[in-house]
């Protein structure tokens, strides 16, 4: 037996987040919510099965509308206490349900402060007592009502000792009548009370009040439970009282309830507080019901300035707003709102944030995350991206004039450079037909070196014009079959390597997206090289290969010629750069140069590898594109 009523109803009425609620939804105790002007905030689903209201139909509404008309002044006297901070407990009333029945209840109000300390709305837990009170109406009269009840009983003479308990006692606490007869109900003390509870629930009960609390006891096998409990005394005709009974109601699962509610608000809050996006709840009334220092932030205000604060207090004119129209709708529709806000600041400045606006209990909940920075990033994307169009726009207007010098440049070498080299071809010729016998051996020889110089000039002019067609002309790219492109390049070289021992291994080749003209190019260079540098061999040995990883198809060219100094091999594919003279090998030092443009073109790599006098491998690679690759 003790005095202390439910308390749970404080956090009931600041139930968390839409994910807690379950915990109060399961409250065999109705459980509301009504601010200091007598509007609902909340409203469980024990309060609908007790006053009959649907949660809809409840909340945004005034509490008077379950008093009986004759009860209303109750509301003004409940309000004056609750704004001094007390709690009005356990008081037995009357309200009006829904289809206009009387229901009797047990009442306790308790005020709900802000984290300032400011009271700013009560919750109220109401008990359907109307079958108690029929009952204790009738205890008297049928001991057999007694025996029936859900609810433990117990009789004690005026000096506390028990004389007869019911059935539902011995359920609740596992004692038999025999067990507990005569004795105090002091054997169900658990030590959760002092001296002082029990005196001072002694000497109420002996004034002749009725007294009603909580306390924890003990059963006979020594488990806890809680108890809510109505004692009252009982008088004979001459108004003496001549013994006390006790009803007992187990509440152990709603307090484990209550308990787990305020751990789960507990919980909420403490995520709420640590999370890095802002969250804020605002009620019906537009009052601030939590603000975290995230959201604080976001509003350049601190959570003491907002908190109980109405929201067209602290921001006047933001009702104009259309965030203010998505939260008004979330809260009386119950409908989610997504949106992308700019929110103006007093000063004038502003900031852009994205909201995520959620129905809960309390009003709505609004998840805020700061995106002004993005914003600014992206517009100055937008500033560079524009740079960037006219900048590329005027590279290109250049590139097409350096493509028309290019062409100018082609032209000219291929026509002006041409015709001179032809003169001196032709009259050295003649001269040589002239003159021949006049001439010494040293003058034939000289005449001989013009001759082959001047060819020697054709040819680099005609490697030239072929190395700058390849920087201009337009890739096509198609699948192209390299085995058979291999294979065709080897047939046209066969005159050219007459009367020499070549063995030629060619692997399996596979079909890549490319330019035909461009890749048989490549390998006209790369084969060519090939024979060309394995000429002192007896037996030349030139193979063919291709590998694969995850983006690339990789061919390489092998041989066992002369090879060269891996020293130099980064001027292998460079203009006019070469590693043996024109006496050891002739050449050009473009054939290279070419194939890496080429390949760099098709968007892939070259390089070589080398041991002096025993051969040389050139590789390239080419990106797998659409899926083709290797078959």
């Amino acid at each position: 037996m003790n005095d202390h009523g439910p308390r749970a109803g404080t956090d009931a009425a600041r139930a968390g987040p839409a994910q807690d609620a379950a915990i109060i939804k399961y409250s065999s105790d109705a459980i509301i919510g009504v601010t200091l002007d007598s509007t609902i905030t909340s409203w469980n689903p024990a309060a609908e099965k007790l006053y009959g209201y649907a949660m809809e139909e409840a909340v945004g509404k005034p509490i008077t509308m379950i008093f009986p008309p004759d009860r209303l002044e109750e509301e003004n006297r409940i309000l004056s206490r609750i704004a001094k901070g007390e709690e009005v407990r356990h008081f037995e009333t009357t309200r009006v349900r829904k289809n206009g029945a009387l229901v009797e209840i047990s009442l306790t109000v308790s005020p709900v402060k802000n984290e300032s300390g400011e009271i700013v709305s009560s919750s109220r837990i109401a008990r359907d007592i109307t079958e108690r009170k029929r009952a204790d109406g009738q205890l008297r009269r049928q001991a057999a009502a007694l025996e029936a009840a859900a609810n433990a009983i117990v009789i004690t003479d005026r000096e506390g000792l028990i004389t007869w308990v019911n059935p539902a006692f011995t359920r609740l606490t596992g004692y038999t009548p025999e067990e507990v007869g005569g004795k105090n109900p002091s054997i169900l003390k658990s030590g959760k009370q002092d001296r002082f509870f029990y005196k001072n629930l002694w000497d109420k009960i002996l004034s002749g009040e009725v007294w009603q609390g909580e306390m924890i006891n003990k059963r006979k096998d020594g488990s806890l439970y809680t108890e809510d409990e109505t004692i009252m005394p009982v008088r004979n005709e001459r108004g003496e009282i001549t013994h006390f009974v006790a009803i007992k109601q187990d509440i152990t699962g709603r307090k484990r309830s209550e308990e787990a509610l305020e751990r789960a608000n507990a919980r909420y809050k403490s995520t709420l507080d640590h999370m890095l996006e802002g969250c804020q709840i605002i009620g019906p009334d537009w009052r601030y019901v939590y603000v975290n220092e995230v959201a604080a932030r976001h509003g350049r205000l601190s959570r003491e300035e907002l908190l109980g604060k109405k929201m067209t207090e602290v921001y006047p004119g933001i009702e104009q707003t259309e965030m203010f129209g998505r939260i008004r709708d979330c809260i009386e529709g119950h409908v989610s709102q997504q949106m992308e806000n700019q929110f103006v600041y007093p000063d004038g400045t502003t900031a852009w944030f994205n909201l995520s606006i959620e129905p809960v209990p309390e009003g709505a909940f609004v998840l805020s995350i700061d995106v002004t920075e993005q914003k600014r990033m992206l517009e100055e994307l937008k500033k560079h991206r524009e740079q960037l169009e006219e900048l590329v726009k005027e590279r290109t207007g250049q590139l097409e004039e350096v493509n028309k010098e290019l062409e100018a440049f082609s032209y000219s070498v291929s026509h002006d450079l041409r015709a001179p080299l032809r003169h001196i071809g032709g009259f050295v010729e003649l001269l040589q037909q002239r003159a021949s016998a006049s001439l010494d051996d040293e003058s034939r020889r000289y005449l001989e070196i013009v001759s082959s110089s001047a060819i020697e000039m054709g040819t680099l002019i005609d490697n030239l014009l072929d190395f700058s067609r390849v920087g201009r002309r337009e890739l096509v790219r198609r699948k192209t079959d390299v085995g058979g492109l291999v294979r065709g390049v080897i047939g046209d070289m066969s005159r050219d390597v007459e009367g020499r021992a070549i063995e030629w291994e060619i692997g399996r080749l596979p079909e890549v997206e490319a330019d035909p003209n461009m890749m048989r190019l490549v390998f006209v260079n790369l084969l060519s090289n090939a024979v060309k540098y394995t000429r002192p061999r007896e037996r030349a040995e030139i193979a063919v290969r291709h590998s694969r990883n995850e983006s690339e198809d990789v061919f390489s060219v092998h041989d066992n010629g002369v090879g060269f100094d891996m020293r130099y091999v980064d001027k292998l594919f460079g203009v006019f750069q070469r590693l043996h003279t024109q006496d050891e090998f002739e050449g050009t030092g473009i054939g290279l140069a070419n194939v890496r443009r080429i390949v760099r073109r098709h968007g892939g790599r070259t390089w070589a590898e080398a041991k002096v006098n025993e051969g040389a491998a050139f590789y390239f690679s080419l990106p797998i594109r659409n899926g083709v690759g290797s078959t």
